[in-house]
């Protein structure tokens, strides 16, 4: 199940809950009234005492049996007032209370039961990457490598086939294109995969048994996919739009076949292993249980070990993922959390300075650490270190920022890759007696009763000067590496912003800047995507569209330069040209668009909606006009004004209630 239909069908049953609340409410205020009025004298008899303690108890269940649905325990609830329905029949409110739980707890067993489901796929799952990590290393390497490549071909041909969303979006004409489009690329697919198979004809054991299972899955699937599509009808909307609703449960099946052939056929199955064992940590009711189960226990020593593994011979990335994934599946393990800490500053060294700048980088190459530290010196730091002291919120533990920054310079200085920056960390004994000087330091400051912002500005001294007698790392990267280091232990929201980086930080909390106006992301190797064009910016105009792949820029493939670099290229100055090459789902070639650059305005403060025609926000959230709504993106120099701007509308409206929605803003000026 989707976690939208998830979340849909949870809010269906909380107001159910919510509906039970309510009619709980008022049936008791009734019932106060109706019980404070005498009964005639005639009818007051024992049978009619043993009537009022059968209500009394009735109402006594009822008052249980809803602090147990409040707590959670529907079905405990329920037991309650099925009990009271039991001793007062004919009491309209607790009949219509029970009618309410047991449709609750219907839909909730029920979400359960696919929760369930979905939980034992997610072990099963992880049950065949972990066979096929045993298993695969064991096959000839030329064969594994075969086959990953063609299972890739398998995936690629796949990607050239239509989606249930281009389908109920599509005008007749153009979805006859997208059915012979999709059912030729879903048939070289199945052609593909029918390759893939004969590279492990003559093989046996589990691995060449499981992956004939897969790709017997694939097949069917592909199958099933197909024939969806050639029975469509597309004449009108309705048909699209119903078409496409009966196409989803074929595809989601589809996806997820392709999913685990190329799993299991990948050089590390145990990495899609961790996606799927957070799933069921996620999915799983009970997770005291879990943690004792023993496919769990097996799986986390596994990955422990590999974690373990990957840190002795360097590979942080590796290292990265294992440790990354116990603190997700074990989170109150303070091992695992300390662990990943100290790992993702390794990441942070081996990215930064694990190879030598070259003196005129590729456009592939990310921004040299030459770059980053340039105009870096400790006066910037010490500068830092005394805002702290005089300006942060709270009081600042300067023992444990001194200890973090120490730190971060002890993992420099052990990260062996860091060797092809600092050449004088080649020189064992000269790094021994520069980790020497750290630890001592790091000692005086365990011993010592108090610790202020003074001994951190002593601590950074005491690392530049033991560089300066050792391994000389440039004083520009130990400040910066020193930094990095004691901020985050402060929070995670304090950074420091180096030079080089300052103009786009004042282009972001500026709110506004020369270019064409996407917001874009990247994943290595593969081309640049387009997450969304702003509104009313150059590339709107043009027509880019959300989920456009660029190609090119001015010529220049996308797929092997670097985001930083890719950014440079499309920004400029205001008025010149820049051409973007793009690929486009539903489109037989890719087409060239020329934007012309110009100011950027990026509005932070919006509303519920757009107003047809306008364009403009509309900050009202219900039909009658008084609830209004804002959504705060990120503070600039311009989100004051915007504010100002929308309560001066919502005030006209008569607005007598306000909703400001800060999610997912990452902050910005103060």
């Amino acid at each position: 199940m989707k976690s939208t239909e998830f979340s849909w069908r949870i809010s269906i049953l909380l107001a159910l809950c919510f509906s039970l609340f309510f009619l709980w409410s008022v049936s008791a205020d009734v019932g106060g009234v109706l019980a404070a009025t005498p009964l005639p004298a005639a009818t007051q008899t024992a049978p009619a005492t043993q009537a009022t303690i059968a209500t009394d108890d009735a109402e006594a269940l009822l008052d249980t049996g809803f602090a147990e649905a409040k707590a959670g325990n529907f079905e405990a609830a329920l037991e309650k007032i099925a009990q009271a329905s039991k001793l007062a029949p004919d009491d309209e409110r607790i009949r219509n209370a029970r009618e309410l739980l047991e449709r609750y707890v219907v839909g909730w067993r029920q979400i359960k039961a696919e929760r369930q489901v979905e939980y034992q796929a997610a072990v099963e799952r992880i049950r065949q990457y972990m066979i096929a990590q045993k298993h695969l290393p064991k096959l000839d390497k030329e064969l594994a490598e075969k086959l990953r490549e063609k299972v890739g071909e398998v995936i690629e041909a796949f990607n050239g086939a239509g989606n249930s969303e281009l389908l109920e979006d599509g005008q007749p004409d153009d979805v006859e294109k997208l059915r012979t489009r999709t059912t030729k690329a879903l048939d070289e697919s199945r052609k593909r995969l029918d390759e893939a198979r004969k590279i492990l004809a003559d093989q046996q054991g589990a691995y060449a048994e499981m992956f004939r299972a897969s790709a017997a899955t694939l097949e069917e699937k592909l199958d099933a996919c197909k024939g969806a599509w050639e029975v469509l009808r597309t004449a009108t909307a309705r048909q699209r739009m119903d078409g496409a609703e009966r196409l989803r449960p074929a595809e989601s099946d589809l996806s997820e076949a392709l999913i685990d052939i190329e799993s299991i056929s990948r050089e590390s199955p145990w990495k899609a292993a961790l996606v799927q064992a957070r799933l069921a940590r996620q999915l799983a009711a009970d997770k005291e249980k879990l943690a004792g189960e023993q496919w769990f226990l097996s799986f986390v020593a596994d990955v422990e070990a590999r974690g373990r593994d990957a840190v002795r011979n360097a590979k942080w990335y590796v290292a990265l993922s294992a440790y990354a994934a116990l603190v997700d599946l074990i989170p109150d393990k303070e091992f695992y959390q300390q662990s990943l800490k100290a790992i993702r500053r390794h990441v942070r060294v081996l990215g930064m300075y694990g190879k030598a700048p070259s003196t005129q980088p590729a456009d592939n190459e990310a921004v040299s650490w030459k770059e980053y530290v340039k105009n870096v010196d400790a006066d910037m730091v010490e500068k830092a270190i005394q805002r702290l002291n005089s300006s942060y919120v709270t009081a600042v533990d300067f023992r444990k920022l001194t200890r973090g920054g120490l730190t971060s310079i002890e993992i420099l200085a052990e990260t062996p890759q860091a060797t092809a920056s600092f050449p004088g960390l080649k020189d064992e004994q000269a790094k021994a007696r520069f980790l020497h000087a750290i630890d001592k330091t790091l000692q005086n400051i365990k011993k010592r009763p108090r610790v202020d912002h003074l001994d951190l500005q002593l601590a950074l001294n005491d690392v530049l000067q033991a560089s300066e007698r050792t391994v000389q790392i440039p004083t520009e990267v130990l400040a910066v590496e020193f930094t990095d280091g004691f901020l985050n232990e402060l929070d995670r929201f304090s950074s420091m912003i180096w030079p080089k980086s300052v103009p786009d930080f004042r282009k972001q909390t500026m709110g506004n800047f020369t270019g064409v106006g996407i917001q874009i992301s990247k994943e290595p190797g593969e081309s640049l995507k387009v997450v969304t064009p702003l509104a009313d910016s150059p590339a709107y105009r043009a027509g880019i569209k959300t989920g456009d792949i660029i190609l090119e820029v001015d010529g220049k493939t996308t797929k092997d330069m670097n985001l930083e670099k890719l950014v440079d290229r499309i920004m400029g100055k205001l008025g010149t040209k820049v051409v973007l090459r793009i690929k486009r789902q539903g489109l037989l070639s890719p087409i060239d668009i020329p934007i012309i650059r110009d100011k950027i305005n990026i509005v932070t403060v919006k509303g519920w909606h757009r107003q047809p025609g306008t364009g403009q926000w509309n900050f009202t959230l219900d039909a009658d006009g008084s609830i209004g709504y804002l959504r705060i993106t990120q503070f600039t120099n311009k989100t004051d004004d915007g504010v100002s701007e929308a309560m001066t509308k919502l005030r006209q409206a008569g607005v007598r209630s306000l909703v400001v929605d800060l999610r997912f803003n990452p902050d910005g000026l103060l």
